[in-house]
């Protein structure tokens, strides 16, 4: 075996590679580590940050179903218990004497699909600019979690739970992922949209049957008027027993919510059409008047006209009719057949609470509207004396009833003589005449020889 010897000189090379080759394995490690380091904390930084856009898109959607369900209470109230854009108007739940008020599952139906559309709408314009992607998916459902038995019992006259499911939430970046479903479910409070709808119940049991019984005994009031057709309000009479109604179906509403003083209640008269048609044999009391042309949406149908006496003019000569000379006896009826439809809108205003959005009319305060209607006929009937009429000169005279009325009566018995006829004829003035001169006679001839 050699023997290996060093010299001085090149043990300390030996000596100074080993120390350089450490130092440089110490760097790489201590690289190494640092690298590790920076990266775990980009890796917390990037977690830290998907976490933070993960509860902010989880309040965002709780945010956005209370201002959904704040927005669909408001519209679907105005508009008696129904989505706003179905028809565009308020739902009727009083339809010719019937109680056609909706039920608390109708209810939760069309605030369930009014507060979805929302809802969604809101969500859809969440985004986030930034390397982490977020997305915020659509929910299938938003849910209001009453029934008729909570609804009835008041206990959900200061609020009430709702829930939106079906939304899923993905918070990503590289092969990073954060996902969870995005239910929501929570208490809506200081919002009394079922304890209006409650107190607009018990109130409609009574007021529907009430409502029409009143408009019928009101129309018949339009056979005294000048103006028979048309708006309401041109006919006083009728259109003042109209308001005597409406204020007394209002008072009894007010009286549903007595003992509170944050609730107040009014009502308007906010279409009415009249007609007084030709009569009908016989007359019907308080019956359906269909397709009238306003306030029903259906087609208008003119009155029949009025008979009038006229001068008759015949071969050059003037004839006036006169009454004839006999008696007539019974007693003339004669009537006509009215009609009415006549709507009306009834609404609270709940003043202890302010919602979140001022919904379609910009009010933030609660205000629950329902509307009623009748649409009705009947007859109004009167009694006149009757009279002898001839229609021709000299010819059959008969008992008959006035004609300056809605419809020829009845009821006229007995006998008159036949009128005499004042007539109008030509007067020629006869002027003497002057004789023209005869020529004068011949003198008489003698006689011959």
């Amino acid at each position: 075996m050699p023997n290996l010897r060093f010299g001085k000189g090149q043990t300390s090379l030996i000596l100074l590679v080993m120390l350089v080759g450490v130092v440089t394995l110490l760097l790489i490690t201590n690289t190494y580590s640092s690298t590790k380091k920076i990266e775990k904390q980009e890796r917390e930084l990037l977690l830290t940050k998907m976490q933070s856009y993960f509860e902010m898109a989880k309040g965002f959607s709780r945010n956005a179903l209370l201002v959904a369900v704040h927005k669909a209470v408001q519209d679907v109230a105005a508009h008696g218990g129904e989505i706003p854009y179905t028809s565009g108007m308020t739902r009727s739940w009083i339809c010719n004497g019937a109680d056609k008020s909706p039920s608390v599952k109708e209810v939760r139906y069309h605030l369930s699909r009014y507060s979805l559309m929302l809802l969604n709408n809101f969500t859809n314009n969440f985004k986030v600019d930034d390397i982490v992607k977020v997305n915020l998916g659509k929910f299938k459902c938003v849910d209001f979690d009453v029934s008729e038995s909570t609804v009835g019992s008041g206990e959900n006259d200061e609020g009430f739970h709702a829930g939106a499911y079906g939304s899923v939430l993905n918070v990503s970046y590289d092969s990073y992922l954060l996902n969870s479903t995005n239910d929501v479910y929570d208490w809506f409070g200081k919002i009394r949209f079922w304890y209006l709808y409650r107190k607009f119940k018990e109130w409609v049991r009574g007021a529907a049957g009430e409502y029409i019984a009143c408009v019928c005994r009101c129309t018949p009031l339009i056979c005294g008027c000048k103006q028979t057709s048309g708006e309401c309000s041109k006919c006083g009479k009728f259109y003042s027993c109209l308001v005597d109604c409406k204020k007394r179906l209002l008072s009894e509403l007010q009286q549903e919510f007595a003992g509170d003083e944050y609730v107040e209640c009014d009502a308007t008269i906010s279409c009415c059409e009249m007609q007084l048609s030709a009569c009908e044999t016989p007359p019907t009391a308080c019956k359906p008047w269909e397709n009238p042309p306003r306030c029903g949406g259906c087609s208008f149908t003119p009155s029949s006209e009025l008979c009038v006496e006229s001068i008759q003019v015949k071969e050059g000569k003037l004839f006036f009719p006169k009454a004839g000379e006999g008696e007539c006896s019974g007693e003339c009826k004669f009537w006509g057949e009215p009609k009415s439809a006549v709507r009306m809108n009834f609404y609270c205003i709940d003043k202890k609470y302010l919602l979140s959005t001022g919904g379609s009319s910009g009010n933030r305060r609660l205000i629950f509207s329902v509307d009623a209607v009748a649409q009705v006929r009947n007859y109004c009937v009167e009694k006149a004396d009757c009279y002898c009429k001839t229609i021709k000169c000299e010819q059959e005279a008969i008992c008959k009833c006035p004609l300056d009325r809605w419809c020829p009566g009845y009821g006229c018995e007995g006998e008159c003589t036949p009128a005499e006829c004042k007539k109008s004829t030509t007067t020629t003035t006869t002027y003497p005449r002057t004789p023209r001169p005869r020529p004068p006679s011949s003198p008489p001839q003698p006689p011959e020889n």
